[in-house]
């Protein structure tokens, strides 16, 4: 199967919560780069990160950075999200 790259970027941070949400709304997400974070040191490094999909799941993970980007996704709906998966338990 194909992968398509929806994503880059050199924000650690974002590229692992945007890949948290992929994972959350049901793709197989691909991080690519990284490991390569720790290893660049001073060096700059644009858009070293890179999250990849399978080609059927590419509008989907399309739109979800879209409404992450929108502000869809804020922190204040995934802590309620993750305060009632902790009261489930």
């Amino acid at each position: 199967m194909a992968v398509k790259s929806v994503y880059r970027g050199s924000d650690n941070f974002e590229a692992q919560l945007l890949k948290g949400i992929m994972e959350q709304e049901g793709l197989q997400v691909f991080l690519q780069g990284a490991a390569l974070q720790g290893a660049m040191g001073e060096v700059p490094a644009m858009g070293h990160l890179s999250i990849d999909v399978n080609d059927a799941d590419q509008g989907r993970a399309t739109a979800i950075i879209a409404a992450y980007e929108r502000g869809d996704y804020a922190l204040d709906d995934l802590d309620s999200g993750l305060d009632d998966e902790r009261e489930d338990k």
